[in-house]
């Protein structure tokens, strides 16, 4: 579509956003305590949160080196059904 308008000699513009990142900026403590005051999130579900998040493992892999599992205090899994609800959720 760009190179149609640039042909035409038509403006263009662009926004491009990396939020790849962002999943990685939410803190598990705060995370927790926003599900509690914000959204009266308790009892069984603030558990299952509780228990859920601690067992989220990362790692960094290149070709076929792989770094060990590491269990980070913040963030959340990108790839999960989740992920992008509580990111939502958060913001």
């Amino acid at each position: 579509m760009l190179h149609s308008y640039a042909d035409n000699e038509l403006h263009s513009c662009s926004i491009y956003l990396d939020i790849s990142k962002a999943f990685d900026t939410l803190n598990h403590k705060i995370l927790l305590d926003k599900f509690h005051h914000k959204f009266d999130i308790a009892g069984i579900p603030i558990q299952l949160f509780r228990s859920y998040l601690p067992y989220c493992k990362q790692f960094t892999k290149l070709q076929n080196l792989q770094c060990t599992l590491v269990n980070p205090s913040s963030g959340e899994p990108q790839a999960s059904v989740l992920g992008p609800l509580i990111f939502i959720m958060c913001k």
